[in-house]
């Protein structure tokens, strides 16, 4: 039996801090952070103990290490969808971790600068000093 992938883009190994949060029922915003397993343009699997219910949308936060000496943290940001809970269970013949898959679009904080004057912005210079030379 062939199975069929469901996935439009490619997958790559990121294994950075990630926070993640997301609307509760009763409207509290619950918390959390984890691991990035695999990130790609459209989704990231993310290892983690505590896990949004499948369907709801969250915000994520990838803390991506920079390999030079840099002061710039540099930062994912993206708003998605949970796809699919990972439960831990053992399986052989490895142990999957358990976390979640979400379909996520993501995005810069500089994509949010207008170039409408009378709309209230942050300042576009404000990240200049991490941009390459």
């Amino acid at each position: 039996m062939t199975v069929l992938e469901k996935r439009h883009a490619r997958r790559y190994k990121l294994t950075n801090p990630v926070d993640y949060w997301w609307l509760a029922p009763s409207g509290t915003v619950q918390a959390s952070h984890g691991m990035t397993l695999d990130i790609s343009s459209g989704g990231v699997m993310i290892v983690a103990k505590k896990c949004p219910p499948k369907g709801v949308r969250i915000q994520t936060t990838i803390h991506v290490a920079r390999r030079n000496d840099s002061e710039c943290p540099l930062e994912l940001h993206g708003e998605g969808i949970v796809v699919r809970i990972e439960s831990g269970k053992a399986t052989r013949p490895s142990k999957r971790p358990s976390g979640f898959a979400a379909s996520v679009h993501f995005y810069s904080e500089l994509s949010n600068v207008s170039d409408d004057p009378d709309q209230d912005t942050s300042d576009p210079d404000e990240h200049l000093h991490c941009l390459p030379r």
